[in-house]
C-alpha cells in the first residue's frame, strides 16, 4: 500500500518509481501518480506486414518511434479525462508528420484466468515476427505482444511463506504479460514477467493454476504523456481457476456479465478513437507525446457493424463522449523498459 491516507482518499506515493515530490496519489478503487520510465519499450520493428485496416494520423515533430493507438475516451473522478489503451501497433512516417499503422481487425486481447469472463488487456505490439530467444519462458515464434502493469503473486511462493509479498509496495509483485500469437490473433504462449517495485527486471514464469492475478488496462492523460494510468481490475489479486486464457476477439464487456465492471458500465457506447503515440530517447531518457484522438466514426458496440475505415477522419471525440467509470482501482505508473523483448 502506498503512503497513507489523507483526506478524500488521496495519498503520496513514496516509492522508488514515483514522480517528483512524491507526487499526489490515491489507490485501491482510486488513483496513484507515477511517472514513465527514463527507456520506452521498443516498439514492433515494420519488417513484416500487417493484415487489416490501416489508421492514420499527423504527429508533429522528430521520433524515435511511433505508435497508432486504438483508445476510448474515459473520464475519472474529480475531471480527470483519459483514454484507454485498447491496442497499440508500429506506425510508419507517410510524409510530413504523417504515419499510418497497418493491422487493426476491430478486435481486441481479451484474458479469462479461469472464472469464465473476458477482460480487456491494454495490448501493444512488440514485434511481428518474433523469434524466442534460449532461455526464455517463451519458445514459440509469431507476433511478440505485451500487457503491462498487472499484480502477481505465485502459489508456490505463498506455499513456503503466507506473507511472502507483505514487503511488496503493492502487496504483490509488479508484472507483465506477454504472449506470442499467430498472424490470425490466436494465442499460443503466455509469460508473466516480474519486476521489483522500482521496475528492475527480475524474472518469467508460466502462469499455473493457483497463481494470483490482477490485470488492468492503461490509461493515458494527454496533458500529461510522461506519466500514464494503470487501471487495476480488482482490490485484490484473484487466484487463476485450472488454466488461464487470452484470445484476440471481438467482446462488448458491460456490468451485465463482469460484476468487476462499475454497475451500469455497458462498453457498447464507447466512441472508438486513435492517437499517435511517439517517443525518442537521448542520452538513455526517453520522452513522449500523444497526437489529438480521432474519432473512428464507431461505437465499440457497432465495430463490426460499420463499414468506415480507420484513419482518423470522423473528427477529435467530443467532450460529452467522456464515459464515467468509478470503483475500478486506478494507479498512475512510470513506464520501464521492457526487459524480454
Amino acid at each position: 500500500m502506498v503512503g497513507g491516507a489523507q483526506a478524500g482518499g488521496v495519498s503520496t506515493c513514496t516509492e522508488p518509481n514515483c514522480g517528483p515530490a512524491g507526487g499526489t496519489t490515491r489507490y485501491s478503487k482510486s488513483l496513484v501518480s507515477y511517472k514513465r520510465a527514463v527507456q520506452a519499450p521498443h516498439a514492433a520493428p515494420m519488417g513484416k506486414a500487417l493484415t487489416g485496416e490501416t489508421l492514420a494520423g499527423e504527429l508533429a515533430g522528430s521520433w524515435d518511434e511511433v505508435a497508432g493507438v486504438v483508445t476510448f475516451p474515459w473520464q475519472a473522478g474529480e475531471g480527470l479525462e483519459l483514454y484507454l489503451v485498447a491496442l497499440s501497433l508500429p506506425a510508419q512516417s507517410t510524409g510530413a508528420a504523417q504515419y499510418s499503422a497497418p493491422g487493426w481487425q476491430r478486435e481486441l486481447f481479451f484474458l479469462d484466468f479461469g472464472d469464465g469472463v473476458p477482460r480487456l488487456l491494454s495490448s501493444y505490439l512488440l514485434d511481428a515476427d518474433f523469434t524466442p530467444q534460449a532461455g526464455d519462458v517463451i519458445d514459440q515464434a509469431g507476433q511478440l505482444w505485451y500487457s503491462q502493469f498487472a499484480l502477481y503473486q505465485e502459489a508456490e511462493e505463498l506455499a513456503g511463506d503466507a506473507d511472502f509479498y507483505a514487503g511488496y509496495a503493492e502487496g504483490a509483485a509488479i508484472a507483465d504479460i506477454r504472449f506470442v500469437a499467430n498472424d490470425a490473433g490466436e494465442v499460443q504462449q503466455i509469460a508473466i514477467d516480474i519486476y521489483d517495485d522500482a521496475g528492475n527486471y527480475q524474472y518469467s514464469v508460466a502462469p499455473q493454476a493457483g497463481d494470483r492475478l490482477n490485470p488492468s488496462f492503461v490509461g493515458y492523460e494527454l496533458e500529461q504523456p510522461d506519466l500514464l494510468y494503470a487501471l487495476f481490475y480488482f482490490d485484490q489479486p484473484r487466484a487463476i481457476i485450472e488454466e488461464i486464457s487470452l484470445e484476440r476477439s471481438y467482446y462488448v464487456p458491460s456490468a451485465l456479465n463482469d460484476s468487476a465492471l462499475p454497475e451500469g458500465f455497458d462498453s457498447a457506447g464507447l466512441e472508438v478513437a486513435v492517437l499517435l503515440e511517439g517517443v525518442k530517447t537521448v542520452d538513455g531518457e526517453s520522452s513522449f507525446a500523444y497526437s489529438v484522438p480521432q474519432s473512428l466514426g464507431y461505437t465499440w458496440g457497432k465495430a463490426q457493424q460499420s463499414t468506415s475505415s480507420g484513419g482518423g477522419s470522423s473528427g477529435v471525440i467530443a467532450p460529452w463522449l467522456l464515459v464515467l467509470l468509478s470503483g475500478i482501482g486506478l494507479v498512475l505508473r512510470r513506464r520501464h523498459s521492457h526487459a524480454a523483448a
